[in-house]
C-alpha cells in the first residue's frame, strides 16, 4: 500500500523534471497568433509558430469559419460513423484529394491523431516498419501502438537504411518519414527513398505536416516538388500549420480511405472535426492554391534570415528550410538562451528531450511569409547579442 498521497507523487515527480531542466510551463498569446504578438503581456517578434503563410490570422478564414457556424452550426456533434458526417467534411476531403492528385482523402483531428491511426491500422504482427530515427512523437508512436516490429534507421541514411531492409525480411514491410523534418528542417532525398523502396517491395508512408502549403507546386509538399508525390502508399498532411486552422488528412488511394474508416481507431471513436473549421481549411485551400506570392515571399524571409545569422557569425544551412535550428547542446544553457532572446524582445522557444535526442537542445527559429525583413534582421541582432553575453555556453555546433 502506497505511503505517500497521489498529490505528493505528482510534485515529487515535477521536482525531478525540474532538477533535470527539463520543465515545461505554458505561456499566454493576448490576441491573434501572429509574426508579432503578444506574449505573457510582452511584445515579441514570434519566431517558433508554424504558422508558415501567416493565414492563421487571415481575414478571409475568419469570415469563412462564421459563416460555416452559421450554416452548420459550432460542432459536428458525434463521431461520424455515428451522426456527425456533415457535408463540410466530404467537401473538404474531395477537395484535399483533387489538390493532392489522389483518389482520395480522409480527415483526422489532428496530426497525432493521423499517425497514431493509420500506422496500427495498417502494420501489424509479422509485419515490419522501418523508421526514420529523427520522426516526430505521432509518428513513433503510431509505431509503437502497431503490433509490429520497428527497424529504426540512421538519420535520412539510405545506405543505412537498405542495409536494415536486407537484414529484415517480412511478408509486409513499412516505411515511415517526414518529408520535412520538424526540429532539423531538413528534406531527405525522397526521390531515391521512393526507388529504395520500390526495388525492395517496402510501402512508404510519409507524413508532410511541415512542407504542404509551404512547399512544391501550389504547395503540395516536398514530395511532389520531388517528382515522387505518387510512389507513397499513404501522405499525410495537417490543416494546423501553413493551412492557418486546425485538423489533418491522409491522401491515397479510395481502397486505403475505405479500409481506415473501417480499422482507424483515432478516426472511429472520436467527434468529428467542427463545421466552421472544415470552412475555414477550404478557404485556406484556396488561398494556398493559388498562393505562389506567399511561398515566394516566404523563400525571400528565409534567405534573409540565414543571410542575417551568417553576417553575424551563426550558422544557417546552406540551403535553409523554414525551420532553422541552431544547437546549444544541455537543457540549461539552451533555456538561458531562451529566457535572454525572450528579455530581447525575440520569442524562439527551447527545445529539449524528448522532443530531441539527449545532447542536442536547441533554440528553434521559424519563419513566416508574414515577418517584415526589418523584424527579422532585427532578430538576427539579438540572437548575436544574447549568445555573446550569455556565459558558459560552447558554441553551436
Amino acid at each position: 500500500m502506497s505511503r505517500i498521497s497521489a498529490n505528493a507523487w505528482f510534485r515529487d515527480q515535477c521536482d525531478a523534471i525540474r532538477a533535470a531542466g527539463l520543465e515545461r510551463r505554458l505561456r499566454r498569446v493576448a490576441g491573434a497568433h501572429a509574426a508579432v504578438m503578444s506574449l505573457d503581456g510582452q511584445r515579441v517578434i514570434n519566431l517558433c509558430g508554424n504558422d508558415y503563410l501567416g493565414l492563421a490570422s487571415h481575414p478571409r478564414l475568419a469570415e469563412a469559419m462564421i459563416s460555416g457556424a452559421r450554416e452548420s452550426g459550432s460542432g459536428s456533434g458525434s463521431s461520424r460513423l455515428i451522426a456527425g458526417n456533415n457535408r463540410l467534411h466530404e467537401i473538404l476531403e474531395q477537395s484535399l484529394a483533387e489538390w493532392q492528385q489522389e483518389d482520395a482523402c480522409l480527415l483526422f483531428n489532428s496530426g497525432y491523431h493521423a499517425n497514431t491511426g493509420i500506422l496500427p491500422a495498417l502494420a501489424r504482427e509479422g509485419h515490419v516498419i522501418f523508421s526514420d530515427e529523427l520522426n516526430h512523437a505521432s509518428l513513433v508512436d503510431g509505431c509503437r501502438l502497431s503490433r509490429a516490429r520497428t527497424v529504426v534507421y540512421r538519420h535520412g541514411d539510405l545506405g543505412d537504411l537498405e542495409d536494415r531492409i536486407k537484414a529484415n525480411p517480412a511478408e509486409v514491410r513499412w516505411l515511415a518519414t517526414e518529408s520535412l523534418f520538424s526540429m532539423d528542417g531538413d528534406i531527405p532525398n525522397l526521390a531515391a527513398l521512393a526507388e529504395l523502396c520500390v526495388r525492395h517491395g517496402v510501402w512508404p508512408i510519409v507524413d508532410e505536416a511541415h512542407a504542404v502549403g509551404a512547399i512544391g507546386p501550389e504547395g503540395q509538399g516536398a514530395a511532389a516538388e520531388a517528382g515522387v508525390s505518387g510512389a507513397f502508399v499513404a501522405r499525410v498532411g495537417t490543416m494546423g500549420k501553413a493551412f492557418g486552422t486546425f485538423g489533418s488528412f491522409v491522401c491515397g488511394g479510395a481502397d486505403l480511405r475505405a479500409f481506415l474508416i473501417n480499422r482507424a481507431r483515432t478516426f472511429i471513436f472520436t467527434t468529428g472535426l467542427p463545421p466552421p473549421l472544415m470552412s475555414a481549411s477550404l478557404e485556406a485551400l484556396r488561398i494556398i492554391r493559388s498562393g505562389e506570392d506567399l511561398r515566394q515571399r516566404l523563400k525571400r524571409n528565409i534567405q534573409c534570415f540565414a543571410q542575417a545569422l551568417r553576417e553575424h557569425d551563426l550558422p544557417a544551412p546552406e540551403r535553409p528550410s523554414h525551420i532553422i535550428p541552431l544547437i546549444v547542446g544541455d537543457p540549461g544553457p539552451t533555456m538561458e538562451l531562451c529566457q535572454q532572446l525572450l528579455r530581447r524582445g525575440v520569442y524562439a522557444q527551447g527545445i529539449r528531450p524528448p522532443t530531441v535526442p539527449a545532447g542536442k537542445c536547441r533554440i528553434r527559429f521559424s519563419i513566416s511569409a508574414s515577418h517584415g525583413e526589418e523584424d527579422l534582421i532585427f532578430a538576427a541582432r539579438q540572437i548575436t547579442a544574447a549568445w555573446r553575453e550569455k556565459d558558459g555556453v560552447r558554441a553551436f555546433s
